[in-house]
This record gives structure tokens, C-alpha cells and sequence, in this order.
């Protein structure tokens, strides 16, 4: 059997007092569950020591740090990720250790069970009581009602196969990557759930969040996309190795939760 195999992105700006944990974390987890892993941080300009300390940490993990080229915002800091993941399992996390690295072996796993996307619910919630009812609140309306999803679609913790990566095509706002990602990938014919975690205080740093703000944009692209129609998705023939004519073989299309191959061996 083959070795499983993760890249992790972890998008950043100003974690300087969480990276090292965070990476030490995902080390002893992966190595426990005898997975090979590479980090990949893709920083928004960090003002602070960020990037002195994923280089720091690259001498002794296999960790990368690459410059954001686009625009600003995390939404657009995981889309430059996929460009540089090398295996064909992809996990997201927010660097700020609200999430628990440690549950991303069993997430992993779980994709083995017939799921392509899982994403990390936060059932038990380290933080105020007003910002738990209107999280909840959130996600009863506009993910549940609104869409349909049974899952946290504003997690920032989520593992799924690579070429979700690459048939997913979308332009998101700042903070409105989630909840487009998970309906264009369902609407491709890929299954989701969720995996329960307990989802922390942040430790270090400061929030990014401006929760009033983030909740209104969410709100309302969460409106908006349910009432955007979605093009089918042509899927491509699997690859050939290297001297091989490229056939037809698994080419077909997409579209309203179905996957349709229409060239089999």
C-alpha cells in the first residue's frame, strides 16, 4: 500500500508567536499516523518576524514559505497555494492554533470512507457566548437552510482530494472562499462531511476578523450564490505516462451533483 501523502497550506499574516508550534504539532501528528507531509505557508505580508520563522523552522521540517503575488486576503492566499502542492491530498488551517492540528490524520483518513471534502465542524467552541449563538445562527440560515450543507462551511479547517483543487474554479471575496468552494465542488458530484473538533481561544497574535463586517459579506454572498447558476464542469482524461498517446479514458462532465464518465476502459 502506498504511503499516504498531505500537503498542508496555511495561509498567514503576522503569526510569528504561533508558526513553530503549529509546525511541531503537525510534525508529531503525521509522523504518529505515518503520513508524509509538506507545510506550505503562503504569507500576506507579514510585518512581523512570520517569515524569519517558517525559514527558521524549514531547516528541520519540510516547510516552504512563499510571498503573496495577488490580492490581499486569505481567500486569495489559499487559491495561490494549490499552485505549489505537490500530493494528491490537501489540507487547509488557519496558523493561529484555534483549530487542532491533531485532528487532520483522522480527516484524512475519513477520505478513505467515501468522502472527498471534510471539513472540520466546531462543535465546542473556547469563545464568547455572544459570538457561539450568532456563529450558530449563521450557519442554521445560510448554510443549512439557505444551501443544504450539514457541515461548519465557514471552518478554516478542511481536507480534500488535490483535483477539487483543480476543477474548482472561483473568485472570491476576502471572505467569502468557504461556502463557494463547498457548493461548486457538491455541484461537481463530490461528497462532504464534517469532522467534530473543539475549536479554541487564539494564544498569540491578533484576530484578522472584523466580525460584524465578515459576517455581512458572508451573509450576503450566501444569498447571492443561491440563486447563481452553476456551467457543468468537462472533466479531463486521466493522464497518460510519458510516451503514451493521451486517450479519452475518464473524460466526461459534471453538473448538478452527478459525475457522468462517458469514456471508460
Amino acid at each position: 500500500m502506498l504511503r499516504e501523502r498531505i500537503s498542508v497550506l496555511v495561509p498567514t499574516l503576522n503569526e510569528e508567536g504561533n508558526v513553530a508550534d503549529l509546525v511541531r504539532r503537525l510534525d508529531v501528528s503525521f509522523r504518529a499516523a505515518d503520513i508524509e507531509y509538506e507545510v506550505i505557508f503562503i504569507d500576506d505580508h507579514s510585518t512581523d518576524g512570520t517569515r524569519a520563522e517558517v525559514e527558521k523552522l524549514s531547516h528541520s521540517y519540510p516547510v516552504s514559505f512563499h510571498l503573496k503575488k495577488g490580492k490581499r486576503g486569505k481567500a486569495h492566499s489559499i487559491l495561490e497555494g494549490f499552485d505549489f502542492v505537490r500530493f494528491e491530498t490537501i489540507a487547509m488551517i488557519d496558523a493561529d492554533l484555534q483549530y487542532p492540528p491533531e485532528a487532520l490524520p483522522e480527516m484524512c483518513a475519513q477520505l478513505h470512507r467515501g468522502l472527498d471534502i471534510v471539513v472540520a465542524n466546531r462543535v465546542e467552541r473556547e469563545t464568547s457566548l455572544a459570538r457561539r449563538i450568532l456563529s450558530r445562527g449563521f450557519a442554521l440560515v445560510f448554510s443549512k437552510f439557505l444551501h443544504g450543507l450539514d457541515v461548519d462551511v465557514q471552518s478554516g479547517m478542511k481536507v480534500f482530494r488535490a483535483r477539487i483543487a483543480r476543477e474548482v474554479k472561483i473568485a472570491p471575496d476576502p471572505w467569502t472562499f468557504d461556502l463557494e468552494f463547498l457548493l461548486t465542488a457538491r455541484n461537481y458530484g463530490y461528497e462532504i462531511g464534517g469532522h467534530s473538533i473543539i475549536f479554541s481561544e487564539r494564544k498569540s497574535g491578533e484576530s484578522k476578523i472584523v466580525f460584524w463586517k465578515a459576517i455581512r459579506e458572508i451573509g450576503w454572498n450566501a444569498v447571492k450564490l443561491r440563486f447563481r447558476g452553476r456551467p457543468p464542469l468537462r472533466i479531463h482524461p486521466e493522464a497518460v505516462p510519458a510516451g503514451k498517446i493521451q486517450g479519452m479514458i475518464g473524460a466526461g462532465i459534471a453538473h448538478k451533483r452527478k459525475r457522468f464518465v462517458t469514456h471508460i476502459s
